[in-house]
């Protein structure tokens, strides 16, 4: 993989420990997929960061990470949590206990100590500095519908990143080239029409299962293009549904996806 100077230097420890082993980790990511580069990003999202999720060995991940001096290179928006911390009784569908708590704790103070704004959401499109991010730019999201969501809608830039590698992004400043950053790979080969009745409204429930019908039965591995009249809040259903079901990272819409559509 070709790397500039700049990124020669941090990967050789010159920006200190911590965010030379999160390029690392981008690093390698990227050498397996075949990635010819890195690629500078604006902006990452980060999921799995509940203590259900990730556990003490998420927790110790993170606190090491910071008492390390590991510290966000780009603005950094985070998934919800397991509960509410002001108020962990509130949630009555399990027992909260001090262990679970504490655990939780420690995960929302290790992001705030590296610089992560604390959104607890898994619709950071929302935020108006995220949503006014210019079209085209490069971000690393975790969260699968909100990934659909950006390339699909606010023409950003993104793969379908775990958590954990959204996290090194975020640390590294860098993605790796590959897939959803590269032009071409952003182009729909194919095309899907719904033929309705008259008068036929897609509503959320149906937008959903529009979702669920592409990620299933898509097989290419550019995206999708969907001849169907569909808003923006029908479509956060649909991307949902794209990314329980499926691995798609994008749906191209004429007239809601910004890009160019393909002669």
């Amino acid at each position: 993989m070709y790397l500039t100077k700049e990124e020669e230097r941090v990967l050789a420890g010159e920006e200190g420990w911590a965010k030379a082993k999160a390029l690392e980790v981008v690093v390698k990511v990227g050498e397996a997929l075949g990635a010819e580069r890195l690629q500078p990003i604006v902006h990452a999202h980060v999921s799995g960061v509940s203590y259900y999720n990730i556990g003490e060995p998420g927790r110790r991940l993170l606190e090491d990470l910071a008492s390390s001096g590991a510290r966000f290179s780009v603005p950094t928006t985070v998934n919800p949590i397991g509960f509410d911390l002001d108020a962990p009784s509130s949630l009555t569908v399990a027992e909260i206990d001090d262990r679970l708590v504490e655990g939780q704790r420690a995960i929302v103070r290790a992001l705030a100590f590296m610089g992560a704004r604390l959104t607890f959401t898994c619709t950071p499109y929302y935020i108006p500095d995220v949503s006014g991010l210019s079209r085209g730019a490069s971000v690393a999201w975790g969260e699968s519908s909100a990934v659909v969501y950006a390339n699909s809608v606010l023409g950003l830039r993104t793969n379908r990143e775990g958590g954990p590698l959204a996290l090194m992004a975020a640390i590294a400043g860098r993605t790796y080239y590959y897939y959803m950053h590269v032009d071409s790979e952003r182009v729909p080969r194919s095309s899907y029409r719904l033929e309705a009745p008259e008068g036929y409204v897609i509503d959320s429930a149906r937008a959903g299962v529009l979702g669920e019908l592409l990620a299933t039965r898509h097989r290419d591995r550019n995206p999708p293009m969907l001849m169907a009249r569909l808003g923006v809040e029908e479509f956060k259903e649909l991307a949902a549904a794209v990314g329980a079901a499926g691995d798609l990272p994008m749906v191209f819409v004429p007239g809601l996806t910004p890009e160019r559509p393909p002669e």
